[in-house]
């Protein structure tokens, strides 16, 4: 979101998604859908899997 230039409101705006639920899952409130995964990648020109943390990164 923050590399694609876009605030919470923006990125939900250009998902289609709820500014709310958002929220809550980027504060690790539930888990993000592979539907909503595929509308955030959109949002922001990425593919899903940049989304995703590197394996390094779950070391």
């Amino acid at each position: 979101m923050s590399d694609a230039g876009l605030c919470l409101e923006d990125l939900a705006a250009r998902s289609g998604l709820p500014a709310s639920d958002l929220r809550g899952l980027l504060a690790a409130h539930g888990s993000f859908t592979v539907d909503e995964l595929v509308r955030i990648a959109a949002a922001v020109a990425r593919r899903v899997v940049d989304l995703l943390p590197d394996e390094r990164d779950m070391r």
